[in-house]
């Protein structure tokens, strides 16, 4: 389904290259992570490190299949725009779990991370998928901002260990 879904989402992103990141072409990315540094002192407390990206690839929640999980890179006139890190199937067969969708720090504002969302709904259409489902920390007002204005209600708050870090969360979904 991964290679499908892929493709799919890249059908409604022609403007830009689509590629799966890996523990050895995680050094591409990095320029996103760099300059949105902000970020990860609100989430993780620290800069985010080229082994920490590594990390991220695999992590996963207990259970679930590594197979599942899809971490993209988004170029656009040579430049990685954004990061995605998707979880298929989670937390239920029908979902979708978005655990970052990061735009690089030059490129926010400018309809990137729209263009990335509106795609993301329009390829699951028709795949099963039911709802996307997402946490966003609770002081990142700016992110809640913008999943809201994207079509996500918050249904909640809860914990989430993030890095090293135990944060409050905002929990948010968005049904087809």
């Amino acid at each position: 389904m991964n290679a499908n879904f892929i493709s799919t989402l890249r059908s409604y992103l022609d403007d830009f290259e689509i590629r799966p990141i890996t523990r050895g072409t995680c050094y591409r990315v990095m320029p996103v992570f760099d300059s949105n540094n902000e970020f990860f002192m609100l989430t993780e407390g620290k800069p985010i490190t080229l082994r920490s990206c590594q990390a991220n690839i695999e992590a996963i929640p207990p259970g679930f299949d590594i197979n599942n999980k899809l971490y993209l890179g988004f170029w656009h006139n040579k430049m990685c725009a954004a990061v995605l890190d998707l979880l298929i199937g989670y937390p239920k067969p029908d979902c979708l779990y978005i655990g970052l969708l990061l735009v690089h720090g030059e490129l926010q504002g400018t309809g990137v991370g729209r263009k990335i969302v509106e795609a993301l709904a329009a390829a699951w259409k028709g795949t099963g998928i039911k709802a996307a489902n997402l946490a966003v920390v609770e002081d990142n007002k700016k992110a809640i901002a913008f999943w809201k204005k994207h079509g996500f209600k918050r249904t909640g708050t809860s914990t989430a260990i993030v890095g090293d870090t135990c944060v409050n969360v905002v929990t948010m979904v968005r049904n087809l």
